[in-house]
């Protein structure tokens, strides 16, 4: 049978015929679901590692259609094909990631975070499947997130804010009963950078700030300001971490106290308002840095008023008497 030159171009190391790519591509994705029935999940997860670049490839979208949950080893052969030539399987990869990650989120995580060479085009694709994963992709991104500020975690950031309020009740799972430390540790920051909507997940908070180890007690204070800003709801137990046997827990405490009183006393009249500045006046030292970020920061009202606290705390000090 004769074939057209288009669908035969010449390989020009060997000087002989072969069918296109292309063709070659498309028939093997339909006839893949077809072949997955005729081999094991065990034998699909051998053909990730042979040296054939394309069976891999066929191997890591068939173990995604036939048994994801076997299939953590295909992310990088399926990172692999998405980084080749364009062609047909790219669109099959990124479906495939999507119904793998469940069950490599790990893995997934790792790739997106620790390793520099990843594409653009690789990167989205994993924040896709993540994303997609939802729920089941939490503990994995909660311990990647236990370092707050770290620019590798920026991507995972993504995740979460595609995710939005549906991640906060499984986020709040992770740190009530997560056996990893930092994984909680990573859930309590999260929390702390959905900010308000996460107004639910206080009480988890609060419970880690007075029971939890010294870092996650950290963590905690921190991101229950950041979601109740002016401490309508979390300033008794901020309060109380003032008394926490560990230093580190009050220092933060102490950050977290002051930050709300800052946000309240600014908008406060009267009574309230000096309330506010006598109190922050009462925690002194631990106070001072975020008495001078509020003279920095805008809105004007804050700076205004954390300039006052300043002046009252120098007020107290024996030798200003």
């Amino acid at each position: 049978m004769r074939r057209s030159a288009r669908s035969v171009p010449l390989d020009g190391e060997r000087g002989v015929l072969r069918p296109a790519r292309g063709v070659r591509l498309a028939g093997a994705v339909l006839g893949i679901l077809a072949a997955s029935c005729a081999r094991s999940d065990e034998e699909w997860v051998r053909e990730l590692k042979v040296y054939d670049p394309f069976e891999r490839g066929l191997a890591a979208i068939a173990l995604s259609e036939q048994a994801p949950s076997w299939a953590s080893g295909a992310v990088p052969v399926l990172l692999s094909i998405l980084d080749g030539p364009a062609g047909t399987l790219p669109p099959h990869v990124r479906g495939a990631l999507v119904k793998i990650a469940p069950w490599a989120a790990d893995e997934m995580v790792h790739w997106l975070v620790e390793e520099s060479s990843v594409s653009d085009d690789c990167s989205a694709a994993l924040i896709d499947a993540l994303t997609a994963a939802g729920p089941s992709a939490v503990p994995a991104i909660a311990k990647r997130m236990s370092s707050p500020g770290d620019p590798k975690t920026r991507r995972l950031e993504t995740i979460v804010f595609r995710m939005g309020s549906a991640v906060i009740d499984p986020l709040v799972v992770v740190l009530r009963r997560d056996p990893e430390l930092p994984t909680r540790i990573g859930a309590a920051w999260i929390l702390g950078d959905l900010r308000p909507p996460a107004l639910r997940a206080l009480p988890a908070l609060a419970d880690a700030l007075e029971k939890g180890e010294p870092a996650l007690a950290c963590a905690a204070a921190e991101s229950m300001q950041r979601i109740d800003p002016s401490g309508a709801r979390s300033l008794p137990q901020l309060r109380a971490a003032l008394a926490h046997p560990d230093p580190t827990v009050r220092a933060a405490a102490a950050t977290a106290v002051t930050r709300a009183l800052l946000v309240r006393g600014a908008v406060a009249r009267g009574q309230e308002r000096s309330a506010a500045l006598q109190e922050i006046a009462r925690i002194g030292a631990p106070a001072f840095p975020m008495l001078i970020e509020g003279m920095a920061n805008r809105p004007r009202v804050r700076a205004l008023f954390a300039r006052e606290c300043v002046l009252a705390w120098l007020a107290r000090l024996p030798g200003l008497r």
